[in-house]
């Protein structure tokens, strides 16, 4: 949920239960982690006004918003989202999330707007596919979720998205 204040802050929190992760998202907030625009696993409400007072002047400087979200454990970071190729227009991409988008490299492009088939052959075409797959005690990603999660980013219903899958 993206909040305005730590009231805002707060209530999100309590709707979503704890742990949860706060971070900045701005188009110039790619790498949070580096950055220090995130918090992970805040566990209480003094752990967030904390976190809180560290984050909140950021959004700020870089034009974006702070987004509270549940901390998800023991599951696969994906990444998904739309750009602009400057040959083919607008695109959906998906692949390896997290600190490893960059390093990785493990990502699909299609053009929009994106059929069944067109998800189905982004997640296929991935090296990294097999993570979509039931292993390691995990279970596999819900298929359709995804689908519908990569077909409401192209119709322009999110602009990034925060799932467990």
């Amino acid at each position: 949920m993206l909040i305005e204040d730590l009231d805002e802050a707060e209530a999100a929190a309590d709707q979503i239960g704890y742990p949860i992760v706060i971070k900045v998202c701005a188009a110039e907030a790619a790498h949070k982690t580096e950055q220090g625009l995130i918090d992970l696993g805040i566990n209480d409400k003094s752990e967030l006004k904390q976190a809180y007072k560290r984050l909140s002047p950021k959004p700020r400087d870089l034009g974006g918003e702070i987004l509270v979200q549940a901390m998800v454990m023991d599951s696969r970071e994906l990444v998904i989202g739309k750009t602009r190729d400057f040959h083919i227009g607008p695109c959906v991409m998906f692949g390896v999330g997290g600190i490893f988008t960059e390093v990785l490299a493990d990502v699909s492009l299609r053009m929009t707007p994106l059929t069944d088939r067109d998800v189905q052959e982004m997640t296929g075409e991935i090296k990294s596919r097999k993570l979509l797959e039931s292993v390691r005690g995990l279970k596999a990603i819900d298929m359709e979720m995804l689908c519908r999660c990569l077909k409401a980013l192209y119709r322009g219903m999110a602009t990034t998205m925060c799932i467990e899958l």
